[in-house]
């Protein structure tokens, strides 16, 4: 697609800085934003800082994921301003495919409603899947935001620099909010990334090529948990989503806090990520193969301790 670069991108202080200022734009005190639960946690407390009113939309678990049309349809009213897309998702790490977003195309028009994209996980799709973008559509073009982030694609996290695209009629407005947040993202962010994009892609290939083994290794070891977990085998970004199965360990924090203390492996419980999943914890393979091992080498000790 062609786009102006001076008038319809915006570098940013990070993805993170590019969401807020979506926010900030788009939203009006009481505005309601569709966002999917489980989702990631920060885009509740943005649109709270926004003064817009988040909104859950349950995913369907039970296919792996899968976002539920017919609840955006539900949730959707008159005072519904946007939605939040992340694809692949955290933390569940599904891909939503091309015929669900088309259907989130035509709710878009329907309501005439913003699309918020945030995406710094659309390299890490797996399982040989072609990642549709709603930018294909151009139908709703002047409704989508797109937020992005060097960090994930370039590991370049520390960095904080990411970019936003839209149509002139939004960065214009866009870039009074960035000159009172940053006034601009740091100059040698800017250059690193634009090495990052000159220079060979080979080293974020093999980064995905990595992770396509760690996913392997993490689904393997969860597999020899199957009594104490259950899972959607993520198809893209680096996590997943596990269900804890005995009945009486489901209080994710309560999990997350016992597992901590009593094996020293971290996981974030479901109350991270939105008002729906609980019983779930989130696992993430961005780290070394032999960290993932001897994390669910503890994890196995001690579920072993605990069973008797």
């Amino acid at each position: 697609m062609e786009v102006d670069p001076q008038k319809e991108i915006i570098i940013t202080a990070g993805g993170m800085q590019a969401l807020m200022m979506a926010w900030m734009t788009v939203i009006e005190p009481g505005d309601e934003v569709l966002i999917a639960s489980p989702g990631f946690s920060s885009h509740y407390e943005q649109v709270y800082l926004a003064g817009g009113v988040p909104v859950a939309v349950p995913l369907l678990e039970e296919q792996g994921w899968r976002v539920d049309i017919d609840a955006y349809r539900r949730a959707a009213t008159e005072n519904t301003k946007a939605l939040v897309l992340v694809n692949p998702a955290n933390p569940t790490g599904s891909v939503v495919g091309e015929g669900e977003l088309r259907s989130i195309a035509e709710l878009v028009l329907e309501h005439d409603l913003f699309v918020i994209t945030d995406d710094p996980y659309e390299v890490y799709v797996y399982d040989d899947l072609d990642l549709f973008h709603l930018l294909s559509i151009p139908e709703i073009r002047k409704n989508v935001i797109v937020c992005a982030s060097f960090s994930k694609e370039f590991a370049m996290t520390g960095w904080r620099v990411g970019w936003i695209l839209a149509e002139e009629g939004i960065t214009n407005q866009m870039l009074k909010v960035q000159d009172s947040f940053v006034i601009c993202a740091p100059t040698i962010s800017q250059v690193a990334s634009l090495i990052a994009l000159e220079e060979s892609y080979d080293p974020t290939l093999q980064m995905v090529e990595e992770m396509k083994h760690r996913r392997e290794i993490i689904c393997a070891r969860l597999d020899r948990l199957s009594d104490l977990f259950s899972y959607q085998r993520p198809q893209g970004a680096y996590y997943i989503f596990p269900k804890i199965l005995p009945e009486e360990m489901q209080n994710s924090v309560d999990f997350s806090v016992r597992l901590l203390r009593e094996s020293g492996v971290v996981t974030v419980p479901r109350s991270a990520f939105g008002p729906t999943g609980e019983g779930h914890i989130r696992m993430s393979y961005c780290f070394t193969r032999e960290e993932i091992n001897e994390a669910f080498d503890r994890i196995e000790t001690w579920w072993t301790k605990r069973k008797g």
